[in-house]
This record gives structure tokens, C-alpha cells and sequence, in this order.
């Protein structure tokens, strides 16, 4: 079964929107077919959610159950691009899912 082994921390820089993880996190993976460790280093720079403004009031992008979900998102489509935009979406619906965030959030999110 998939799971975060930690949690994320982060930090704003000071350019809008940027957030930089201020330790190392980990989400273990089995959607590949095999167990994966994605490691999400310490000092990642990331806009931790690109949510659409209309969106936004219904799903603020700190909040603490998704915030780590869109980091590994955003490092998995820096740095496992082989897989693809829909593999690395699907693994964001996973982590959601993992997070327990409602069902009506989650397709938002994938919009």
C-alpha cells in the first residue's frame, strides 16, 4: 500500500508562489508495478499547487492534508518525466486519496 513515510516541511521564498522544502520527505509507491521510494530532497524548490483562482477558496493549496501531495507532484513532473503528465497526475490522485481528501476535491484538482 502506498504511503507518505513523513511529513513535508516547507518555507516560502521571497518571489511569489514559491515554496522550498526544508527537509527531506518521502512517498512510498506501489502504482508502478513494483515498490518505489520517491524522495523529495531537502532544499526543493516548488509552487506546491498550481490551482486555478476560481478554485481556490475551495481548495486552498497550504492546507495540510494536500500541501505534501503537490509537492511530490510537482517533483515527480521535474524528475520522473519518463513516466509522463498522466502517470504523475495519477500518483497526485493517489496521495489525495491517501490524505482522505473528499472525492468532489480530488476531480477539482484534476481538472
Amino acid at each position: 500500500m502506498s504511503s507518505f513515510t513523513n511529513n513535508v516541511n516547507i518555507s516560502p521564498l521571497p518571489k511569489e508562489n514559491l515554496w522550498i522544502t526544508t527537509g527531506e520527505f518521502c512517498f512510498r509507491t506501489d502504482s508502478f508495478g513494483e515498490r518505489r521510494d520517491i524522495v523529495i530532497p531537502k532544499g526543493f524548490v516548488c509552487d506546491a499547487g498550481s490551482i486555478p483562482r476560481l478554485f481556490q477558496r475551495l481548495i486552498p493549496k497550504l492546507e495540510p492534508r494536500t500541501i505534501s501531495c503537490y509537492v511530490l507532484h510537482d517533483y515527480m513532473y521535474i524528475h520522473y518525466r519518463e513516466l509522463g503528465r498522466l502517470k504523475t497526475d495519477l500518483v497526485l490522485v493517489e496521495a489525495l486519496g491517501i490524505m482522505e481528501v473528499p472525492l468532489w476535491k480530488i476531480l477539482l484538482v484534476w481538472i
